[in-house]
């Protein structure tokens, strides 16, 4: 069995969601051969991104996929003749968020070649999209797909307060308002790379409190106890920031709206309140779900296997 990959480039959180989900297959099918369709327009195309093969060049990639027995885009639907010879030698598993762009009702009709689509979030968590009625039959939900430590995750946060910056846009204007008020209210920033496990892991063990943005992140940092303050940027970060803040599980600013003023009158209680950070971090576990990333391996073998 052969599986393909197709991840979003916008964003690192689309290409960690599909190793998440590729590493669980092979735990599930240990001789499933694993690949990833690379782009050369890809942000990362020459990083060193994930354990797998990454197939390039055009023709290669088109024989990759129709050479596989599943194609699994996330978020990056392949819309020409491909797809349709696609789905006439193999599955396509289509991997959408809970939320879209109004350009999307152009472009919905590519499903009706997708076998199974995927939203990684609980059922409920977000409201039905009106815009995948006609699909209803082909979705199944999820817990997000999240990169968590194995084995035991022991915090170290002792000495100076330190956060971690995990934003991934508005970096150029952020971190340097972060920095003034890191001076101002005497913490410390750590920053680390999403490509090293190690480092990633190592980094969130020390952090007193973490400054995210994705959802992924949001997901994660709840599950190891780490009190968040979020910068959401759009509609389905936004959602989750209130969902969590709702449960007081963190505290959340829009993107749009920070400023020096405004992100320090939201850290100022953060920084100064142990006590409130140790509650954020209770109530955000009890709010948070499970990983779902063994559940979607498992729903994209069975789909496999329902074509032969």
């Amino acid at each position: 069995m052969k599986i393909a990959f197709h991840p979003h480039i916008v964003g690192y959180g689309h290409r960690v969601r599909c190793n998440l989900i590729a590493k669980e297959i092979v735990k599930l099918r240990a001789n499933t051969k694993i690949v990833f369709l690379d782009r050369r327009d890809d942000p990362l195309y020459k990083e060193d991104w994930t354990p797998f093969k990454r197939v390039h060049g055009g023709f290669r990639r088109t024989l990759s996929s129709f050479t596989s027995s599943c194609l699994v885009e996330d978020c990056a639907m392949i819309e020409d003749f491909r797809r349709r010879w696609r789905a006439i030698t193999g599955k396509i598993v289509t991997i959408l968020n809970p939320t879209f762009r109004p350009e999307f009702s152009q472009q919905k009709h590519h499903l009706r070649h997708t076998d199974l689509i995927i939203i990684c979030y609980p059922e409920g968590f977000f409201p039905f999209p009106k815009i995948l009625e006609d699909f209803r039959e082909k979705i199944a939900w999820f817990g997000p797909v999240l990169n968590l430590p194995g084995g035991d995750f022991q915090r170290r946060t002792t000495g100076r307060l330190k956060a971690n910056i995990l934003l991934s846009r508005g970096r150029k204007r952020l971190i340097p308002l972060i920095r003034e008020l890191a001076e101002d209210l005497g913490f410390e920033i750590l920053e680390t790379s999403f490509k090293s496990e190690q480092e990633y892991f190592n980094t969130l063990s020390q952090s007193s409190f973490a400054v995210t943005q994705g959802t992924t992140a949001v997901f994660e940092c709840s599950q190891l106890g780490i009190p968040q303050v979020c910068l959401p940027i759009n509609e389905e970060q936004l959602v989750v920031a209130k969902r969590f803040s709702e449960a007081g599980g963190l505290k959340y600013l829009p993107l749009q709206e920070a400023s020096s003023v405004k992100l320090k009158e939201l850290l100022v209680d953060v920084v100064a309140d142990a006590g409130m950070r140790a509650e954020m971090a209770r109530k955000a576990r009890e709010f948070t779900c499970e990983p779902g990333q063994h559940a979607i391996a498992k729903a994209i073998l069975k789909t496999v296997r329902g074509s032969s």
